[in-house]
């Protein structure tokens, strides 16, 4: 099982949705932004995501969730107060 790195990006028209989606995501990934997160996670866990998602989006909203190779993520400059690793230690949702 192949691990991958993920970014996360949506805009959600409805604030209830938008609220949902953001706590669905949040399980699988780390919060960059309102609404961009990065995640670590195998196709199978990604899958659960993108289910759990269609469930609750619906035609006006927008999600993208892009593989990032590994090569690129090493190559990725943070700045600001979550550059930093402030996700070790935090628990995700594994499926």
């Amino acid at each position: 099982m192949k691990h991958s790195q993920w970014l996360i990006i949506y805009d959600i028209c409805d604030p209830r949705r938008l609220q949902s989606v953001g706590k669905i995501v949040s399980r699988y990934g780390e919060r960059i932004q309102k609404s961009v997160f990065e995640a670590n996670a195998n196709d199978i866990v990604i899958n659960a995501l993108q289910q759990r998602l269609e469930e609750v989006a619906n035609k006006n909203d927008f999600i993208a969730i892009i593989p990032l190779c590994e090569r690129d993520w090493q190559k990725a400059e943070k700045y600001g107060t979550m550059a930093s690793d402030s996700h070790i230690g935090l628990n995700y949702e594994i499926l």
